[in-house]
């Protein structure tokens, strides 16, 4: 069993359900409430998941704790290179690692719309993170 990372995880998208997480990671970890402020949840050019990106606002979200190595190295890869992984500072004190957008092509003016993502599409993007981890899974064996 790996040793958890001290550095609680800020998710602020689809990360925040747990269809997501068990579809990922195979569980459900440790989560409260929380936020960053100075950001914005950006909706994104044909994704269907946000950005954060700097901006006036307030960000609410869940912080992720007892996530160990091999399951951040796993959120890293399927956050991709359209993310970088920053330490952000939370609402209350304390900071957090978290996903920031950097490909500022993606962000529209709009933000995320996140009940319309958890009641029109959890469903089929949770199906493709299966996929996804079990082509990962194939490319590693």
């Amino acid at each position: 069993m790996s040793v958890p990372i001290a550095d609680p995880l800020f998710v602020y998208g689809s990360l925040t359900f747990r269809e997501v997480q068990e579809a990922l990671l195979g569980r459900v970890p440790d989560a409260r409430p929380a936020a960053v402020a100075g950001w914005r949840n950006a909706a994104l050019r044909a994704r269907p998941f946000p950005g954060l990106v700097a901006g006036a606002g307030r960000v609410p979200g869940s912080l992720l704790t007892g996530l160990d190595a091999d399951e951040r190295a796993l959120l890293d890869a399927y956050e991709g290179p359209m993310y970088e992984g920053r330490t952000v500072p939370l609402e209350g004190g304390g900071q957090a690692w978290t996903y920031v957008c950097v490909d500022h092509g993606l962000v529209l003016d709009e933000d995320w719309d996140r009940e319309r993502f958890g009641t029109e599409l959890l469903a089929s993007y949770t199906a493709g993170c299966v996929r996804w981890l079990n082509s990962r899974a194939r490319h590693v064996s």
